[in-house]
């Protein structure tokens, strides 16, 4: 083994280990990435250990190049990712170690976070939030799920969901992260003896992680910190998988319980349902006419408003096939009806060609928009083109404008608000009911200081992601206030409103505004962001809009003396959002846009 390094040197605060074995030109791409989210700290505050793990291209010319600013260590054979990586941390000084595969573009701040967060009392290990090149969620954590042949075995929180999904962007411990971003304490490493290198490229994260918990230490997930993942792109595992997997189970398998508990606890959720039936026709006569895409069995808040076009289409009669873009591991608590109605639009076909109502979810979700398609849409311009798209339907005029100035044509925009079903109209009396965005820190203390202030009114808080840090933040901050657990049931959150005088909703990633607008059908007082639907909905005299950098303590007390309009605000909702209303603009655009009327008269469907 070849390695450089200046004994000399002040100990760096942390070593990144770069394991490479090929793929050149990839990890230049890393290498420029990490320069350019790190600067002047390469080399310096954050040290760079370069293993070259006996690679067959030139990637020992490339390292070379790097030996001014970086340990060099170079293997004669093939070690693997766990070998190469031990070689790595044994040349390390840090204190903190954060392992790097060479297909991961970290983006700034990441490292920083990482190594901080590993370092803190207690803490073993720390992830980040990866994402895959079609802005798709990679990595959210790891959580532990039985597989149908008996199985449990560690799974990726968050597959392919959105990559900014508000959930996955929070900060919460879990029991694994994946080691393609991921930072421990360089002294625990060597003292669990780092790395098992009986497995091949796979599992020996996983492994790692069960000793740390097992040696008594945390595993932070930071949603925060966040890196681009080409996952795959530098290695093939496939020969591997079952050895590996014997070894894993056989070593810890009577450890693990499906974590179904942590992601309720954590989220509200539930794991889905068996809602991917392998033999169903994709295409048949007499199918239907009509299809919703996108990520609909999801936790995003975009897929509450594709399952609402859901409902409503049923309800006309149409009986619409639903497609999700990607299988979700993890959905809302819907009730049993809801469950039903996703299943049998799940095992519906369509006809051979649908007029597709594509619903996107943020900003770095990959649009997939076949020509003739509809669009919905609420937030910021998604990945993606739009102009094979027949109409967009923006859920309000200032979302309609901000597309409009980035291009999209005015003939193409057609703006419909939210579909929100009906729900009982409350009597209020329990106070001040506030949605608490766990995943923004600056957002959740601007919130929590408002709350504080109010001092004649019950407050109840409901997280996005409930956390131990949280529970004992709002203990502190606010010690009258109750805790409830997250809420992904619409139902149920407008059951909470109906209660409540006032509700505050100013989470900016649900694009849809869903949550202000059932509060608002509800009868509460709503408090909501001055940009967003709700307050677009609800009018200058019903809204009380907010704007960040604004007193939100003055908008909720403002809120406070309204709350005698409950009926005039249910109306309004209703009037603009109810399926009679939004309901009938759709059906007069879907008509128009189709050859032969799609719905016809009370809601009998005529097939094509």
């Amino acid at each position: 083994m070849d390695h450089q390094q200046d004994e000399g040197r002040t100990a760096p605060h942390a070593s990144i280990v770069l394991c490479a074995y090929g793929r050149r030109e990839l990890t230049e791409r890393c290498l420029q990435n990490l320069e350019y989210a790190l600067g002047d700290q390469l080399g310096t505050r954050f040290e760079l250990v370069l293993v070259d793990n006996g690679s067959p291209d030139d990637t020992a010319a490339l390292f070379d190049s790097w030996r001014e600013r970086a340990t060099v260590v170079t293997l004669a054979r093939n070690g693997n990712y766990a070998g190469g990586n031990n070689a790595g941390a044994r040349a390390a000084r840090g204190d903190a170690l954060v392992f790097l595969s060479n297909d991961v573009e970290v983006l700034p701040g990441a490292v920083e976070t990482l190594s901080a967060q590993a370092l803190e009392p207690g803490v073993g290990a720390a992830g980040a939030r990866l994402i895959y090149p079609d802005g798709t969620l990679q990595h959210g954590g790891v959580i532990w799920r039985s597989l149908p042949w008996g199985a449990t075995l560690p799974c990726h929180l968050f597959h392919h969901e959105p990559g900014d999904l508000g959930l996955a962007r929070a900060t919460y411990d879990l029991d694994a992260v994946t080691a393609a971003l991921f930072a421990m304490p360089r002294a625990l490493f060597l003292e669990l003896g780092g790395f098992d290198e009986h497995y091949v490229n796979g599992l020996e994260d996983m492994d790692l992680c069960v000793r740390t918990r097992l040696a008594g230490r945390r595993i932070v997930y930071r949603g925060d910190a966040c890196a681009f993942h080409i996952e795959m792109a530098t290695r093939t595992i496939d020969e591997h998988v079952e050895p590996n997997i014997e070894r894993f189970v056989g070593r810890w398998g009577h450890l693990f319980e499906d974590d179904e508990p942590t992601v309720e606890r954590l989220f509200g959720a539930r794991f889905s349902p068996d809602l991917y039936p392998s033999a169903r026709p994709e295409v048949a006569p007499g199918g239907s006419p009509i299809t919703i895409e996108g990520p609909v069995v999801s936790l995003a808040p975009e897929a509450a408003e594709a399952r609402a076009l859901l409902a409503w289409l049923d309800e006309c009669g149409l009986e619409p096939a639903l497609r999700d873009w990607q299988p979700s591991w993890y959905a809302p608590r819907l009730d049993d009806d809801e469950w039903e109605r996703l299943r049998a639009a799940r095992l519906r076909p369509s006809c051979r060609a649908p007029l597709a109502l594509v619903v996107a979810s943020g900003s770095l979700f990959g649009l997939l928009v076949r020509p003739g398609s509809v669009v919905r849409l609420a937030g910021p311009r998604p990945l993606g083109s739009l102009e094979a798209a027949a109409e967009i339907w923006a859920s309000s005029p200032a979302v309609a404008e901000r597309l409009e100035r980035d291009g999209v044509p005015t003939d193409k925009l057609v703006v419909i608000p939210p579909l929100i079903a009906d729900v009982p109209l409350g009597v209020g009396g329990s106070g001040v009911i506030a949605l608490l965005p766990s995943h923004d820190p600056e957002r959740c203390r601007v919130l929590l200081a408002a709350l504080a202030a109010l001092t004649d009114s019950a407050i109840r808080v409901v997280p996005s992601v409930h956390t131990d840090a949280l529970a004992q933040l709002i203990a502190e901050r606010l010690p009258t206030a109750e805790l409830l657990a997250p809420v992904t049931n619409e139902s149920a959150w407008a059951a909470l409103a109906a209660g409540s005088d006032v509700a505050v909703c100013i989470d900016e990633t649900d694009a849809f505004d869903r949550r202000a607008l059932l509060a608002a059908r509800a009868g509460a007082a709503t408090v909501s962001l001055a940009e967003g639907t709700a307050a677009a909905v609800l009018g200058p005299e019903l809204a009380m809009p907010w704007r960040p950098g604004d007193d939100l303590s003055e908008a909720i007390v403002a809120a406070l003396t309204r709350t005698s309009a409950r009926r005039v605000r249910a109306e309004r909702v209703r009037e603009q959002c109810g399926p009679a209303a939004a309901g009938a603009t759709m059906r007069a655009r879907l008509e128009a846009l189709s050859d032969t009327p799609i719905i016809v008269g009370a809601g009998a469907p005529a097939r094509p």
